[in-house]
């Protein structure tokens, strides 16, 4: 189930429309390819630190992004780099074991116990590694920046902007298919998430105060 939530919520978000901009945005700084390159780089491992399903998906989008827009860009080093952020995500807020070793019933906890992430994803030495790798990986990728003459680039026309997925409805649209495409159920049902993990969790701190 964990692995279920976090593919789908990290690609629910990298796809929005917000996200969509920050990437457009945040494209624009490049100005060569070897810039590009090292910013995909920076941009997808922390993506990854953020949610590995997330990294995932919004790497290879951002990849895109600076494709389309720098001439000259190597296409395969781009999305190399787009997916070397998983050199981090163990280290992340999702890395499978940390968060496994924290769960309640899971196949070890008969012999070490329940791990906290504060042993292990906070710890100083996992931050250490974690943010060298974010910082040392894009100069990294910037030696690996191929000769203008063994780029391999890729035809503009298939990185076009793909259209919103939004549709636009009719005004005689069905009642059902305008709550469908609803924003405002959108936020509905996503508030009433977000309300029930904050109070999941203020229920499991104040049981920790009790038991302490």
């Amino acid at each position: 189930m964990q692995m279920a939530l976090i593919i789908v919520t990290g690609h629910a978000l990298a796809t929005s429309a917000p996200v969509k901009r920050i990437l457009t945005l945040t494209a624009s700084v490049a100005k060569t390819p070897a810039q590009g390159v090292m910013l995909v780089t920076f941009l997808g491992s922390v993506a990854c630190v953020i949610n590995w399903g997330f990294g995932l998906v919004v790497g290879a989008m951002f990849a895109r992004e600076v494709a389309r827009r720098i001439p000259g860009s190597d296409y395969p080093l781009l999305i190399a780099c787009a997916y070397i952020g998983f050199l981090t995500w163990g280290g992340g807020f999702s890395g499978s074991m940390p968060l496994l070793a924290a769960t309640p019933g899971n196949p070890v906890e008969h012999i070490a116990g329940l791990i906290p992430v504060s042993d292990t994803l906070f710890t100083g030495y996992n931050l250490f590694i974690t943010l060298g790798l974010i910082l040392v990986m894009p100069f990294v990728t910037r030696m690996m920046v191929p000769k203008p003459h063994e780029v391999v680039s890729v035809d503009p026309a298939l990185l076009a902007e793909e259209p919103s997925f939004q549709k636009k409805l009719a005004a005689d649209a069905p009642i059902a298919e305008k709550m469908e495409e609803s924003r405002i159920i959108a936020f509905i049902i996503g508030a009433l998430g977000i309300a029930y993990l904050g109070m999941s969790f203020w229920k499991r701190a104040s049981t920790s105060r009790l038991i302490r």
